[in-house]
């Protein structure tokens, strides 16, 4: 038996009426969908940032596997000459998941374009439409290893690669990596 059903037949014995408990569900019901909402809406913010925080390391590690593609296509060579994002995309030199039809882009949408550096023994790869809470991020990734980074036209340096970075970093931002 439970302790309602005990506690409503004393109360009988004890000579008062017992009332009805019909309201309790309603309330009840209301707290369980409230209880829920919120839990859905706290799995979706998660999941925002799981997904956010993919776009990054997805296009992080496509620097890095682009870069080595180009070297390993243009290797014995003089010059990265006649280096284009359709020649990249034909090569396989660019991963699958960023190509859309003949083009690429990047997780944000923005296009990747692959041509030769000012000297003709460089390539650049830039990188339109990162997000500002992205950029400054993948503008630091890997400083070390390029010729040059430029944030919408601006040079990061190595010694202040972190403070460069973040002022150059925009709502909308080009990063054009240049390698060798």
């Amino acid at each position: 038996m439970s302790i309602l059903s005990l506690y409503n037949k004393a109360r009988v014995r004890a000579g008062r009426a017992v009332k009805d408990d019909g309201g309790w569900m309603l309330t009840e019901g209301v707290g369980a969908i409230l209880f829920y909402l919120i839990m859905f809406g706290t799995i979706a913010g998660v999941v925002y940032v799981l997904f956010s925080s993919s776009k990054l390391s997805q296009m992080q590690q496509s620097i890095t596997s682009i870069s080595m593609q180009i070297q390993g296509l243009y290797a014995g060579s003089s010059s990265y000459s006649g280096l284009d994002t359709s020649l990249a995309v034909k090569s396989g030199l660019i991963p699958k998941n960023l190509i859309r039809g003949a083009a690429a882009y990047t997780p944000w949408g923005g296009s990747i374009t692959l041509s030769p550096g000012s000297d003709v023994s460089t390539y650049r790869i830039s990188l339109a439409q990162i997000s500002q809470s992205d950029c400054t991020k993948l503008a630091t990734y890997q400083l070390d290893t390029w010729e040059a980074v430029q944030v919408n036209g601006t040079n990061i340096s190595a010694a202040q690669r972190v403070t460069d970075a973040a002022r150059s970093c925009g709502p909308n931002n080009t990063i054009t990596y240049t390698g060798r």
